[in-house]
């Protein structure tokens, strides 16, 4: 009998805690569509070597195209820098990667940004991005945008 409790006891501990430790939690799906022209502004641009006079604002367009939770698009800066971008989505979060492709103004920029849609009117984006350019030197800046353009919804 002491027999059987204890292979019970063995079993039910081989139950608890059966994943590796090191797995990592699957992302939400989307919960927003984030496709459509984003437009904006970022306040102040504070980078030393920037084109822009640090007391300016910079305007900022982004279009993204969302297929399931993968984003890709165009960004492009009024401080010269455009670029492709590539994400994804999770909830009403995204995270992309700026690829900047303009010789005279190249480089890498991350962007992170929380998606909020009202009920009514349009949706609207604080978007936070960073890295280095080479026409805005080290950046860290956060834009706000709204949503301007959306496809038309496809009828089956």
């Amino acid at each position: 009998m002491k027999w059987l409790i204890v292979a019970g006891l063995l079993l039910s501990l081989a139950g608890c805690g059966g994943g590796d430790g090191g797995a990592t939690q699957e992302a939400a799906p989307p919960s927003v569509n984030a496709t459509g022209v984003w437009n904006g502004v970022i306040p102040s641009v504070n980078q030393a070597n920037s084109q822009v006079p640090e007391t300016s604002s910079s305007s900022v367009s982004i279009t993204l195209n969302q297929s399931g939770a993968s984003l890709s698009g165009n960004y492009f800066a009024s401080t010269g820098a455009f670029g492709d971008i590539a994400g994804t989505i999770s909830g009403n979060n995204i995270d992309v990667t700026i690829a900047l492709t303009r010789e005279s103004c190249s480089g890498t920029l991350t962007g992170t940004g929380v998606i909020n849609k009202p009920v009514t009117g349009h949706a609207t984006m604080e978007f936070h991005v960073s890295g280095f350019s080479t026409c805005g030197g080290n950046e860290d800046d956060i834009a706000y945008l709204t949503q301007v353009a959306v496809p038309p919804l496809s009828h089956p």
